[in-house]
């Protein structure tokens, strides 16, 4: 439980830290927008992040996941998405040294993203994957682990 506490923490400290759409004049459209598909079988979600630094530099993060609709509810996936999503955008801008940028939400990528986050959940855990133009890497938990007391 010490676990989802802290990634509870973080995704605060992110929601406030974070310059996300709803600064934008209209966001009654993206408070009625659904973040989550059922296709297939399976809940889907997918957020692409225009970001900007004071440098003037720019990326695109494209974060997608999913997840059979039979192994849990679409509550516990909209949170456990967004806990995850928070914490990997977190953890690379400090791994990157960076302070939060300015971030605004996109309808659609501008070509391709700079940094791709896909969180695959499934019966028995969760893996993400990351991809950069660096290579590919995955993390992969139980739920026991994720879980854990």
């Amino acid at each position: 439980m010490k676990t989802l506490t802290y990634l509870f923490s973080f995704m605060l400290i992110g929601l406030i830290s974070i310059n996300s759409s709803f600064a934008q004049k209209d966001y009654s459209a993206r408070l009625k927008k659904e973040i989550v598909k059922i296709d297939a079988g399976k809940y889907v979600s997918n957020d692409y992040q225009y970001l900007k630094f004071s440098n003037g530099n720019t990326m695109q993060i494209k974060v997608s996941a999913s997840c059979p609709v039979e192994v849990m509810t679409r509550d516990n996936f909209i949170n456990i998405y967004s806990t995850v999503s928070t914490m990997m955008l977190l953890a690379t801008f400090a791994e990157a040294g960076v302070e939060i940028p300015d971030m605004k939400e996109l309808d659609e990528l501008i070509g391709d993203p700079d940094i791709t986050y896909n969180i695959v959940m499934a019966k028995n855990g969760m893996q993400i994957q990351v991809i950069t133009s660096q290579g590919k890497e995955n993390v992969t938990m139980k739920w026991d682990d994720l879980f854990e007391d």
